[in-house]
């Protein structure tokens, strides 16, 4: 989320249009700032334990209420559900209101009952929704969004940084020989991104190409059980769990994968399989949400049924075993990126649906 805020309001800065972020505070950062061609305010809080979302709530709507009174913007964007939207309620006669519907956490919400009221009182006051999958739009609409001042619009991802000309970096740091076939997973160690399914494809893939290594990066409460797991698979030395790698690097990575592994359970068009594109890497990908968007099964990657081990293997074991294919794969990959789904492109999409939104004749639902 972070990174489509960043890179989206960078691009509405290069096409002329004036962008204020408005978030929470960080350590050793200051309540405003000039970030890249964007102004960012951060609304400050005491920290006090059991308080600190009221005391947030508070304090954002106190100031996007001064705002909105002052400068007067055309539209408030808000990019995170809880609780940034219940902030911004009061405000929907006042000033025009979208929402990009980004977070899973929203579809385990919405299966769960007890949500549904809190659902649908809080999606009642937005005037347009933007879900970066067709999954996120439609549990939306079921709420109350009217499907009309709906758009799907997925991620983005910076070209110029994410290139099949940069240079590797996993042979590099981690000592593996020109030779090793190298499977990269970028997923935050959680759950929903069904990393222990990759794992569990594992021995099957090694029995076929056994000069492969298994690159993990991301952190999460997920590694220990991960760890424990490739040890009792037998597979730990051909696990590498890299942690967290910086923004400056991670394209470095990608560069220097034969395949990338996105085994999530849940996703919406996820970042990192655009950056995979981007960097001209064919993917294999679970057969959930947004995936199908980005990986056109056997052109751009495969896609497998989510929680399966056996598929996901049979997949991987596949594409190891053509580079050509998996060169041209990448390269139709890179193409699709350059045709639809540059930050610029996408930004020129949410102005176009800022536009449409503007134009309705009644705000809010």
């Amino acid at each position: 989320m972070q990174s489509h805020v960043y890179n989206l309001t960078q691009s509405f800065a290069r096409l002329g249009h004036d962008v204020l972020v408005v978030t929470k505070p960080q350590k050793a950062t200051r309540t405003r700032e000039k970030n890249g061609d964007v102004d960012v305010v951060r609304i400050p809080f005491l920290r006090l334990k059991k308080t600190m979302t009221l005391q947030y709530v508070g304090a954002a709507a106190a100031y996007l209420t001064w705002l909105v009174h002052t400068w007067k913007p055309d539209i408030v964007h808000i990019h995170s559900f809880w609780p940034e939207l219940l902030a911004t309620r009061h405000l929907h006669r006042s000033v025009r209101i979208v929402h990009t519907a980004h977070e899973s956490s929203f579809l385990i919400m919405a299966e769960q009952p007890r949500y549904h009221r809190r659902l649908r009182f809080i999606l009642s006051k937005i005037d347009g929704l933007i879900g970066p999958s067709n999954e996120l739009i439609e549990v939306a609409c079921a709420f109350g969004v009217p499907a009309e001042r709906s758009l799907f619009l997925p991620n983005g991802v910076d070209e110029e940084k994410f290139s099949p000309a940069v240079a590797g970096l996993i042979r590099q740091r981690h000592g593996l020989s020109p030779s090793t076939q190298v499977v990269l997973c970028p997923r935050r160690l959680v759950p929903k991104n069904g990393v222990n399914f990759l794992l569990g494809a594992v021995p099957e893939i090694l029995r076929v190409h056994p000069d492969t290594v298994f690159v993990i990066v991301g952190e999460g409460p997920e590694k220990e059980a991960l760890e424990k797991q490739s040890a009792e698979l037998e597979i730990r030395d051909r696990i590498i769990f890299a942690g967290g790698i910086s923004n400056d690097e991670i394209n470095r990575y990608y560069a220097d994968a034969d395949l990338v592994i996105l085994p999530s359970l849940r996703e919406a068009t996820s970042i990192s399989a655009l950056e995979a594109m981007s960097s001209a890497k064919p993917i294999v990908a679970s057969d959930v949400g947004g995936l199908p968007y980005l990986v056109e099964n056997e052109v751009t990657g495969l896609l497998v049924p989510a929680a399966d081990s056996a598929a996901l293997a049979r997949a991987i074991n596949e594409l190891l075993g053509s580079a050509e294919r998996r060169e041209l794969m990448g390269r139709v990959a890179r193409a699709k990126v350059l045709r639809e789904l540059t930050w610029d492109h996408i930004a020129r999409r949410t102005l176009e649906f800022y536009t449409r939104i503007l134009n309705t004749q009644e705000p809010a639902f």
